[in-house]
């Protein structure tokens, strides 16, 4: 009797063991390195998995053909910041505003102490953001890089696209440095690459799995 008693755990174990094998498919052979290849095989020849890796991948290919895309030494675009003496900050959201307001500081006589203009491109903070309607804001980084001289960053962002620029700015000009865009036609346009990469992974876990199956039979 005390020794059923003590026989009891160990029984207990036995059972256990043999019930999550039941669950795991006792067939399968418990080596480490099989059971890994077949936790991939069912995860790749997932729909789930299907999925995120489509979106993954276009997200991923998206930034990569943004980033291609903004290489070279002139940025495509040009967007910058204005401040003026009533401490307004004014986002100007193409190359023919910029060069507006750089001809009306221009027939100021050439000024290069923005206290003597009515608006300046140097800013007065190191950061912030400017909202300009509901779904779309701007965000700024300035970092002083010379006497009347600043690294300006700007982001804009709203439902479609988002834009990063760097420029310099004195008081009365700016030049551009870099600029850069990412949007749903970026997105799209990675799409059916990731497609064809997500149905490859697709494939191979279909090979894992009937691998697996032909070794057990």
């Amino acid at each position: 009797m005390g020794a059923g008693l003590l026989d009891q755990p160990a029984c207990s174990i036995i059972i256990f063991r043999f019930q999550a094998g039941r669950l795991l498919d006792t067939r399968w052979d418990m080596n480490t390195t099989r059971v890994l290849k077949q936790i991939t095989g069912i995860i790749m020849y997932s729909k789930i998995f299907f999925l995120v890796s489509c979106t993954t991948g276009s997200w991923v290919g998206g930034n990569a053909l943004s980033y291609w895309q903004a290489q070279g030494d002139t940025p495509r675009f040009v967007q910058a910041l204005v401040f003026y003496k009533n401490g307004e900050i004014k986002y100007l959201s193409s190359q023919s505003e910029v060069k507006n307001h750089e001809k009306q500081l221009g027939k100021l006589g050439g000024y290069t102490d923005d206290e003597k203009l009515p608006f300046t491109f140097l800013l007065q903070k190191n950061e912030g953001k400017i909202e300009i309607d509901e779904y779309t804001h701007v965000r700024f980084e300035v970092k002083t890089i010379g006497e009347n001289a600043q690294k300006i960053k700007v982001q804009k962002r709203d439902d479609d696209y988002t834009r990063w620029s760097i420029y310099h700015a004195t008081a009365n000009k700016i030049t551009p440095v870099y600029s850069r865009i990412f949007g749903v036609g970026h997105f799209m346009g990675a799409g059916p690459f990731a497609f064809i990469f997500s149905l490859v992974l697709y494939g191979i876990g279909w090979l894992i799995i009937r691998s697996e199956k032909n070794v057990k039979n």
